[in-house]
């Protein structure tokens, strides 16, 4: 019986270190780390719409910031490809929260998957008017991304759930 105990201790240990092991949490701190890790499942991120409103009602940062108005609006002007996120606006966010900026752009940063320094400069200040990024500020539009032809606007999205 206490032999039995043990195996099963171990077997948990085990499951729970390979369950662990398919659900990594690392950080993309390029662009081509953050293509790599959206393509493999394996990496926990939010690759869709729903899996940012499902993140974001569960993340303590973000539920503190996105109320159920910003959350539709952020959803509204959230936008993927196949390839990954193309981009998203945060100004009303910045304009609410000054001193939070920061704080509200890393857990945003953290959500789909990449280091908030790294691609959020190289980003920064422009939104995906496809095919092209266009300037605007307390926005992010990948650009490899941007001219996509498997994009999903929040609007596509936003209207889905109507």
């Amino acid at each position: 019986m206490y032999i039995s105990k043990i195996t099963a201790c171990l077997a948990f240990i085990m499951l729970t270190g390979v369950l662990i092991g398919q659900n990594e949490r690392a950080l993309a701190k390029n662009y081509e780390s953050y293509t790599a890790m959206f393509k493999d499942k394996k990496y926990r991120m939010v690759r869709n719409h729903a899996e940012f409103k499902t993140y974001a009602m569960n993340d303590k940062t973000l539920k503190k910031y996105l109320t159920a108005k910003n959350l539709n609006r952020f959803l509204t002007d959230l936008v993927f490809s196949k390839e990954g996120l193309v981009a998203f606006k945060y100004g009303y966010l910045v304009d609410a929260y000054p001193e939070q900026e920061k704080e509200i752009f890393a857990a945003l940063a953290r959500s789909f998957g990449w280091e908030p320094g790294p691609l959020g400069v190289d980003y920064s200040g422009y939104y995906c008017a496809a095919p092209d990024c266009k300037s605007t500020t307390n926005a992010i539009c990948i650009g490899d991304n941007c001219g996509s032809s498997s994009i999903m606007t929040g609007k596509d999205f936003m209207e889905g759930i109507r």
